[in-house]
């Protein structure tokens, strides 16, 4: 579904230094894999979220989603396949409109639909994630952090992603709503074969919800696998240090 070749990004930093965020980034990700990238802050996974969605254009290497060279796909191509959440959800939606208004309207953009037939699609899937459809008619500071998480999800749905990327996605939420959220997410993923890519600092959670992961350190990936294998017989130094001890990895 994700394959990234020999994928490297580096910043301009002044003049005539680059710093290199990541180097030489190899992944294949299957349909339907919870696939999970770890690693400590600066490390680079978060910019492979955002070039696997088009927001960041690689320095060198190939992206391709379902055989698609990424740099031949528009954005709004690649939202197609792929959607992501951030840290913050509610900051990915306008302050100044209702969540229902922004909802249909991405799907009038995406998909042609009309007012009423994409207000139908957000109210079924409002009740997949279990939220009331009053929200609908809410604006993102009168809502909560878990509630917004769940919109996000709605949006990423209702244009049909095959890819859900969620970087960072609970990191602010209490642990119970962080747990349900998760549950929502493994629900759907299974219910609809979706391929989830889980970016995040907290390498107890990624066990526990991912098929696939892999460790990065200083812009590589140092180890990556089957998520129970590394778990019990990690090869580098880095990864055991970070299964011993996990608030190692903050």
């Amino acid at each position: 579904m994700i394959r990234l070749n020999k994928i490297t990004k580096t910043y301009k930093h002044g003049l005539f230094n680059e710093v290199v965020a990541v180097r030489n980034i190899d992944l294949n990700i299957g349909k339907g894999v919870s696939f999970g990238i770890a690693g400590n802050s600066g490390c680079g996974k978060s910019t492979i979220a955002r070039m696997i969605t088009g927001l960041e254009k690689s320095t060198s290497g190939r992206i391709e989603i379902a055989g698609r060279n990424i740099e031949k796909l528009s954005r709004r191509d690649i939202s197609q396949y792929v959607q992501i959440i951030f840290q913050h959800p509610e900051s990915s939606f306008d302050p100044k409109i209702k969540f229902g208004n922004s909802l249909t309207e991405a799907l009038k953009i995406s998909k042609g639909f009309s007012l009423s037939k994409g207000m139908k699609k957000i109210n079924e899937l409002m009740d997949l994630v279990g939220l009331h459809t009053d929200l609908l008619e809410r604006y993102p500071h009168e809502v909560s952090g878990g509630e917004a998480q769940r919109l996000s999800i709605v949006r990423a749905l209702s244009l049909e992603a095959e890819v859900l990327i969620l970087d960072e996605a609970t990191s602010m939420l209490d642990l119970s709503v962080q747990a349900r959220i998760f549950e929502i997410i493994m629900e759907i993923k299974n219910r609809f074969n979706i391929t989830l890519i889980i970016i995040s600092h907290d390498l107890e959670l990624l066990s526990k919800v991912c098929d696939e992961l892999a460790i990065m350190k200083d812009g590589e990936i140092i180890e990556k696998g089957d998520t129970e294998n590394i778990m019990e017989n990690p090869e580098m130094e880095y990864t055991k240090k970070l299964i011993e001890n996990f608030e190692f990895f903050i």
